[in-house]
C-alpha cells in the first residue's frame, strides 16, 4: 500500500500518516500520495471521491474529496503526489473560481504552502519527513490561530490586485516570467500548452518563475495571485515567436538528398550558392526532416539550409558542402615554340600533369585559384609530337585527356641513299613523311 499523509490546511496538523488504500477527509487538507506520479495508470472522480488506480493494479480511495453537501461540483482539498525524486505533482480538479473541471489535470509545484491557509509555509524538502499524526508542522506564521473559525470557512481578505507579469526567452530556450503582487501569496501561470506553474512571491511581493524548453512555448501566459482565501484578477502577456534554432544538415554521398533536425512543423529551405532554392519540406513531430534536392550537387558545392517556423521566423543558416565526384573539364594546354613550357586553364586549385607520347609525366604542378597555369617540361618537347595534359581536382576526380602538339625543331638524321645503275633513280630511308631532295654537285657548291 502506498504512504499517505493528510495535512490540514487551516491548521497544518497532520491529520493521518501510514500505509492507506482508502481514506476519508473531514476538513480542507492536502493529500499527499508517496506515489510516484508515472506509476499512476488512472484518476477518477467518482462521486464525492476520488479513486487513484495505479499501474501495479493497486486502488486508493479518497472518500469526500469533494464538497459534501451532495452536489461534488466543488472542493477545498488537494491532491499531491510525491515523486521519486521528490518533486511535487499537483492534480488539479479545480479551477480559479473553485468549481470542478472536467479531465484531469497535474502541475509541478515547488513548494505546499500554497495551498495552506494564511501566511504558512512549509518547505518542500520537509515533506519526506513530516512530523507523525497529530503533529503540527513547524512553521513561521503572520497569523494568529485564533482566527480560524470553528468550521471550514477562512478570514475574508481584501481581494488581490491584479499581478503584474512580464515575459522573456532565455539563451537555452526556456521561458522567464517576472511580476509583482502581494508579500508571499501564491502566483498561478498557465503557459501557451495549458501546462500550469505556482511559485510563492517573496515578502515584497516579487514573484520569478522558469518555465523549461518545450516546444510551442511562444503565445499567452496567463497570472493569477491567491492568498489562500481570494483570487485576484488575472493578467497576461504574450511571447512573441523567437527565431528557430539553426537546424542540422548532412547531404548524402550522391548528392541528391539532405536529412537532418529541425523545430518541428517547420519548413525546411535549401539553397546554393546563388541563392536559389533546389529543395525544401517540413521537419516532423520529431523534428527530424528528409529532402530531395534537385538538380543533384556533387561538385562539392557550398550549400545552406534554414528553418522557417509557422509565425514566419527564419533560423540561422547551416552551412554544408556538397559531395565532389564531378572531374574536372580536360584543361585547354598550348605547348610554347621552345617546347619547354606548358600553359592553360583547368579548375581552381587542381592538379594538372603532362606526359609524352609514351605516357611518361614530364611535367607537373598546380593550378592557381583561377585555374591558370604554367608548368615546365622536361625534356624540351620539339620534335612535334603531341603532349597530354590532365587535371586532377581536390576531391581526387580526374579530367579528361587533352594532346597538345609540340614544335617541330629538330632535323632529321641525314637519309640513307642508293642510285640506281641506269642513273635515273635515287632509293633510301629517312624520316617518316619527310620531304626529300636529290641535288646534284653544281647545286650544292
Amino acid at each position: 500500500m502506498a504512504n499517505v499523509k493528510i495535512v490540514s490546511k487551516k491548521t497544518h496538523e497532520i491529520l493521518l500518516e501510514g500505509q492507506k488504500d482508502s481514506l476519508t477527509l473531514s476538513e480542507p487538507s492536502v493529500v499527499l500520495l508517496q506515489v510516484d506520479i508515472k506509476d499512476v495508470n488512472r484518476i477518477e472522480k467518482d462521486g464525492r471521491n476520488v479513486k487513484v488506480t495505479l499501474k501495479s493494479g493497486e486502488v486508493i480511495i479518497i472518500s469526500d474529496f469533494f464538497d459534501s453537501n451532495g452536489s461534488g461540483d466543488s472542493s477545498k482539498n488537494t491532491l499531491v503526489f510525491e515523486n521519486k525524486d521528490h518533486t511535487l505533482s499537483w492534480i488539479n480538479y479545480i479551477d480559479n473560481h473553485g468549481a470542478v473541471v472536467e479531465g484531469v489535470n497535474y502541475s509541478y509545484v515547488d513548494d505546499i504552502e500554497i495551498f495552506l491557509y494564511h501566511d504558512n509555509s512549509v518547505s518542500p524538502w520537509l515533506w519526506a519527513a513530516l512530523p507523525a499524526a497529530g503533529a503540527t508542522v513547524a512553521i513561521a506564521s503572520n497569523s494568529d490561530t485564533k482566527h480560524h473559525s470553528s468550521d471550514d470557512s477562512v478570514p475574508t481578505k481584501p481581494k488581490l490586485e491584479q499581478p503584474s507579469i512580464d515575459v522573456s526567452r532565455n539563451e537555452d530556450g526556456s521561458v522567464l516570467i517576472t511580476g509583482k503582487t502581494g508579500p508571499n501569496v501564491s502566483v498561478i501561470i498557465t503557459d501557451p500548452n495549458g501546462s500550469t506553474h505556482i511559485v510563492t512571491a517573496d515578502k515584497d511581493g516579487n514573484y520569478t518563475c522558469t518555465v523549461p524548453k518545450a516546444p510551442n512555448l511562444d503565445g499567452n501566459y496567463t497570472v493569477v495571485a491567491n492568498d489562500g482565501t481570494s483570487t485576484s484578477e488575472s493578467n497576461n502577456k504574450n511571447l512573441e515567436s523567437g527565431a528557430p534554432d539553426a537546424p542540422t544538415a548532412k547531404i548524402n554521398d550522391a548528392g541528391t538528398e539532405v536529412t537532418g533536425k529541425a523545430e518541428r512543423g517547420s519548413t525546411v529551405e535549401i539553397k546554393d550558392k546563388d541563392g536559389n532554392v533546389i529543395g525544401t519540406g517540413k521537419a516532423g513531430a520529431d523534428g527530424n526532416y528528409k529532402i530531395t534536392v534537385s538538380p543533384p550537387q556533387t561538385n562539392g558545392e557550398d550549400l545552406t539550409v534554414s528553418a522557417k517556423d509557422e509565425a514566419g521566423n527564419v533560423s540561422p543558416n547551416t552551412d554544408i558542402k556538397a559531395p565532389d565526384t564531378t572531374p574536372p573539364e580536360a584543361p585547354t594546354a598550348k605547348v610554347n615554340d621552345a617546347g619547354n613550357e606548358v600553359t592553360g586553364k583547368t579548375d581552381p586549385n587542381a592538379e594538372v600533369t603532362i606526359q609524352d607520347k609514351n605516357g611518361n609525366v614530364i611535367g607537373r604542378g598546380t593550378a592557381d585559384a583561377e585555374g591558370n597555369y604554367k608548368i615546365t617540361v622536361s625534356p624540351n618537347q620539339t620534335n612535334g609530337d603531341d603532349v597530354y595534359v590532365t587535371a586532377k581536382d581536390e576531391s581526387g576526380n580526374v579530367s579528361g585527356r587533352t594532346p597538345a602538339p609540340t614544335p617541330d625543331t629538330t632535323a632529321p638524321e641525314a637519309p640513307t641513299a642508293k642510285v640506281n645503275d641506269a642513273g635515273n633513280e635515287v632509293t633510301g630511308k629517312t624520316e617518316p613523311n619527310a620531304e626529300v631532295t636529290v641535288q646534284d654537285k653544281m647545286a650544292m657548291s
